[in-house]
């Protein structure tokens, strides 16, 4: 026979950013505010599943949240960005951290 497993988790974040404008070479906004997190993580296995139930994680927390978004410093009417962040949630029983790389368009 065979066992297989999967891990499903995922976190929705709403955040309040403060903007700075540095205008610093390629780093052009810097992003720093609170946040909340409501974090859930599952396994489920095949064959033998419910021994895996005490892992699972489903909880609201407080968290800190900060980016940055690097593109060109010149002007332009659309401008694509590379945005690095990360958010610290403080949840019950175990703190989850969230790194984050996305691309953007700016205009």
């Amino acid at each position: 026979g065979s066992l297989t497993g999967s891990v499903d988790y995922s976190a929705f974040q709403l955040t309040a950013f403060a903007h700075w404008l540095p205008g610093l070479g390629p780093l052009q906004r810097v992003s720093v505010g609170p946040a909340m997190v409501n974090a859930h993580g599952d396994l489920s296995v095949t064959g033998g599943g419910a021994g895996f139930s005490d892992l699972a994680v489903g909880s609201t927390g407080f968290a800190v949240a900060g980016q940055i978004t690097l593109m060109p410093p010149r002007p332009a009417p659309v401008r694509l960005g590379l945005e690095l962040g990360g958010r610290k949630a403080f949840l019950p029983g175990q703190d989850w951290n969230l790194f984050s790389v996305r691309l953007t368009v700016h205009y």
